[in-house]
C-alpha cells in the first residue's frame, strides 16, 4: 500500500484540476451552472455505485460469507482470505474506472484546445441593461445575466 500514497493524494485533483477548469472553459457562460450540476450528479451517482461492483467483483472471486455473526469467532484464515478478496476487488475496480477515465481524458486533451478557443472567438451576447436592472430589482439577477 505505502507504494500507492502519492497516488492516492493526486486522485481527488480530477474534478478541481480538470472538470472545473474544462466546463469553465468551454461550456457557454448562461450554461456553466446546469454543466457543473450535471457533471456533480453523474459523477456522484457513479460514484456511489462503487462499494456494488466491488461486492460483485469480490463475489466473483470467491469472497465466503460466514454463518456466524461475531466476526472474532471466524478463523483468521478465512478471514484473510475475504480481506485479500476485497482488496483485490478494489483495486480491480479502481483500475477499470480510471483506465476508462484515461481514455475518456486522452480524447477530450485532442479536443479541448479548438472547443476553447472557439468559445474565446465567440463574441459575447449584448445584455438589455433595462432588464438587468429589473431582474436585479427581483432578486432574480445572477452573473450569468451580464
Amino acid at each position: 500500500m505505502a507504494p500507492f500514497s502519492p497516488l492516492l493524494f493526486f486522485c481527488n485533483w480530477v474534478g478541481p484540476a480538470c472538470n472545473e477548469v474544462i466546463i469553465s472553459e468551454v461550456v457557454p457562460r448562461g450554461s456553466t451552472s446546469v454543466a457543473f450540476s450535471l457533471d456533480r450528479l453523474f459523477e456522484g451517482f457513479f460514484g456511489s455505485l462503487g462499494t456494488l461492483v466491488v461486492g460483485v467483483v469480490a463475489d466473483m472471486q470467491g469472497y465466503s460469507y460466514p454463518k456466524r455473526v461475531d466476526v472474532s469467532s471466524v478463523p483468521l484464515a478465512i478471514r484473510s482470505k475475504n480481506a485479500a478478496i476485497l482488496g483485490d476487488a478494489m483495486v480491480a475496480t479502481c483500475l477499470t474506472c480510471w483506465s476508462i477515465s484515461f481514455v475518456i481524458f486522452f480524447f477530450i486533451r485532442k479536443v479541448y484546445p479548438q472547443d476553447r478557443d472557439r468559445i474565446i472567438m465567440t463574441p459575447e451576447p449584448q445584455v438589455n441593461a433595462r432588464y438587468a436592472v429589473a431582474a436585479h430589482t427581483r432578486g432574480r439577477f445572477s452573473h450569468d445575466d451580464l
